[in-house]
């Protein structure tokens, strides 16, 4: 009996060393880990980017780049609202007994009537343009119209106004219903093209800018544009002028109005109108149309006879073309 009692404590004695004999081996593997640990996260970021070695998913989280349609999205600039202003006289075979076009044909009529609606439907069709207003005040036309413009008709507004051949009617449209917007009067058969993405509507406000646009020549279906037309060209610039960009901004002075109350039919009225802004509106009237093009559609060749001239020295004013829009 006392053989077996010694055995039984040496057992004991055997395993509870053998129990500090474990304890103490896992405190000291859980030392290592911590150090390893430690030195891990100290070391420094730019160490763990230039590694070689994959990162852990919860970093390659923190370091992923935004996706390119993302980035296209913060840069990329919205097209400019522009208003257009036009309107176009609806010419028939009665207008070949008149003074106007007595030397004419009806081919001519209709001839001249397509470039109208071919300039209006490209007006509509420019991404730029948001609206156009349509000014008249005979129904027959708005019925004409609506029977030959078949695209982008949803941009097309009507306004009846007093009398649409007159230049002022223009401007009076402009600062009555277009306040703070960029207005755009253009002939029915002159049309935007390229460059119009560029138009800074804060620009033209903070630096009260009037863009009175030269027309450049294109091929078109019965003719050469360029060859015929007085284009946007520094050397050959004789102050033809075609389209007027601005933003209306209070109201319309008197003066102003005076000063541009006649046909717009008549020779020398952009002249006239590039010096009334200057020295009445006091706006900064340049022609930058060697960034801003629009394009004249005139092979017909059809004119109005009765045209004549009413610029002097007195009043005209010049705007040689530009590169700059500022």
């Amino acid at each position: 009996m006392k053989s077996k009692a010694v055995l039984l404590k040496i057992l004991l004695l055997v395993l509870i060393l053998a129990i500090i004999y474990i304890l103490t081996n896992h405190a000291e593997s859980n030392k290592g880990e911590m150090k390893a640990n430690h030195v891990k996260e100290s070391q420094p970021l730019d160490e763990v980017m230039t590694s070689n070695k994959p990162l852990p998913p919860q970093q390659k989280m923190t370091t992923k780049q935004p996706l390119p349609s993302q980035q296209k999205m913060t840069t990329k600039q919205p097209l400019p609202k522009i208003y257009a202003i036009v309107t176009m006289p609806l010419l028939t075979k009665k207008d070949l007994q008149t003074k106007k076009y007595r030397t004419s044909t009806i081919e001519k009529i209709e001839e001249r009537m397509s470039e109208f609606i071919t300039g209006l439907q490209n007006t509509l069709n420019h991404e730029c343009v948001y609206r156009v207003h349509f000014l008249y005040n005979e129904s027959n036309v708005v019925d004409y119209v609506k029977a030959h413009v078949k695209i982008n008709t949803t941009k097309l507004v009507f306004n009846r106004v007093e009398d649409p051949r007159k230049h002022v009617t223009y401007f009076d449209f402009a600062y009555e219903k277009l306040q703070g917007e960029i207005a755009m009067y253009t002939p029915i058969d002159v049309y935007p093209g390229e460059g119009f993405r560029l138009i800074n509507k804060d620009d033209l406000i903070s630096k009260k800018l009037m863009y009175i646009l030269t027309r450049h020549g294109k091929q078109e279906k019965n003719c050469d544009m360029g060859n015929i037309s007085k284009n946007c060209n520094r050397k050959s610039y004789v102050g033809s002028h075609d389209s007027y960009i601005f933003v209306p901004n209070g109201p319309l002075s008197p003066e102003i109005r005076k000063a541009l109350d006649y046909w717009s039919i008549v020779w020398g009225q952009e002249n006239i109108a590039i010096h009334t802004f200057r020295t009445l509106g006091h706006f900064k009237v340049t022609n930058p149309c060697e960034v801003l093009f629009v394009y004249h559609i005139h092979c017909s060749n059809l004119r109005d006879s009765t045209r004549y001239r009413i610029n002097t020295r007195a009043n005209s004013g010049m705007a040689p073309p530009t590169d700059t829009l500022t």
